[in-house]
């Protein structure tokens, strides 16, 4: 490791880190996966329905108004902010604001 490390500075804390790549389902049963970029002023300990995300679906049509399922739970696209860039093979088109149903 010092090689790695030599002439940079290494910061060590606490934070805690959630998995923000999440499987999500359409309406026919079709699994696409939703990237959190940004949870806002959200706690994860405690569930609310009165929040919007700001997350990235890899699907090739991602529109206002669609809704995705995750576990018991869906999530509504309320706006459609531009495309998911990630490589030429990425396959998808929605960064996305979306909301809790």
């Amino acid at each position: 490791m010092p090689s790695l490390v030599k002439g940079c500075h290494l910061v060590l804390n606490d934070s805690k880190v959630l998995d923000a790549r999440l499987s999500v389902t359409t309406a026919p049963g079709i699994s696409k996966e939703l990237m959190l970029l940004d949870l806002g002023n959200i706690c994860p300990q405690s569930p609310s329905k009165e929040f919007t995300i700001q997350a990235m679906i890899r699907h090739d049509c991602v529109s206002k108004g669609d809704i995705y399922s995750i576990k018991d739970s869906q999530v509504e696209v309320v706006k459609v902010r531009g495309v998911w860039e990630e490589d030429e093979e990425s396959g998808g088109n929605g960064t996305v604001s979306a909301r809790a149903l």
